[in-house]
């Protein structure tokens, strides 16, 4: 079984990480980031199919930050065929990646299941929002969720030094 996969690690230890180093998420976010959650929250809801969302630079790379990814590096046909491809298919695109990040930000934005409703979605108008300051406010806990489900074994996680020492303070381990 996969372990790492689960509910309760991917969204608890980053909670436990916050309670932990008292980081209260949204609080002391800078205007220009309050800009862009407002941009989005007032514009996603808009986007009816995967080429609008390509062709609105600003709401693809906020969305694509909230998952870890930079659209200044994503070549805008590979993003493309991803949401077109969805996440059900084993063989889609975004699945046959091993960075897992790609399928976590095909599922938010799923118009191959969804269709024009995918951006209406809580994934879409809030998962994506909380996603974007979190990488922006608090960079390790968006690494934590964009890499925890590559560990595979306890190996995997004691060599990245990063993910265990976030694991151990999110539990109050030093």
């Amino acid at each position: 079984a996969n372990t790492t996969s689960r509910l309760a690690v991917q969204v608890g230890t980053p909670q436990s990480y916050i309670n932990e180093s008292e980081l209260v998420l949204f609080k002391g976010v800078p205007e220009t980031q309050r800009a862009e959650v407002a941009y989005f929250a007032a514009n996603i809801g808009k986007i009816t199919t995967p080429g609008q969302l390509i062709s609105d630079k600003r709401l693809l790379t906020f969305a694509l930050a909230a998952y870890g990814l930079d659209a200044k590096t994503e070549p805008p046909e590979r993003v493309f065929q991803m949401l077109t491809g969805g996440v059900s298919d084993p063989q889609s695109p975004a699945n046959q990646l091993a960075d897992k990040r790609y399928a976590a930000f095909v599922s938010a934005f799923n118009f191959a299941e969804y269709g024009s409703a995918a951006t209406t979605r809580d994934e879409a108008t809030q998962v994506t929002p909380k996603r974007y300051l979190e990488a922006q406010t608090d960079p390790e806990s968006a690494y934590f969720r964009a890499n925890i489900s590559t560990v595979k074994s306890v190996g995997d996680l004691l060599g990245n030094e990063r993910l265990i020492t976030y694991a151990m303070k999110a539990y109050g381990l030093d």
